[in-house]
């Protein structure tokens, strides 16, 4: 199976709809796009908090635990809120940059971490 989160199913029932899922268990199941999937891996917010990353690493090569100890006792370096902190990285080098939170992480995310866009953001603001 291909997608990120479609989950392994064992011993599925059509008729009842339900399987057993490798990760979450005993599940109801759906069909999308000729697939029974498991409808935890369709609604990513039903597992626990972090059992989907337990084995996988953060963006900028840091393991969670890591990224978490690494955000410990920070605010975000634009806007100064302790709110939904992320580490910010570059993305051509890898190297971490510092803590955003996730507005900020966004928002450099959506101008293309170009210093150009953003100043011509800001003169377009101070008009």
């Amino acid at each position: 199976m291909g997608g990120k989160w479609i989950h392994r199913l064992t011993n599925k029932n059509a008729k009842t709809k339900t399987a057993v899922c490798e990760v979450c268990g005993p599940v109801e199941i759906r069909k999308k796009s000729n697939t029974w999937r498991c409808l935890n891996s369709v609604r990513r917010s039903r597992h626990k908090p972090g059992e989907w990353r337990k084995y996988q690493r953060a963006p900028c090569g840091l393991t969670w635990d890591e990224a978490k100890a690494f955000r410990q006792g920070k605010c975000c370096a634009i806007c100064s809120t302790t709110d939904d902190l992320n580490v910010d990285h570059c993305h051509t080098t890898q190297k971490i940059r510092g803590v955003l939170c996730g507005y900020c992480n966004r928002g450099l995310g959506n101008f293309k971490d170009s210093k150009e866009l953003l100043e011509s953001a800001i003169k377009y603001l101070s008009q």
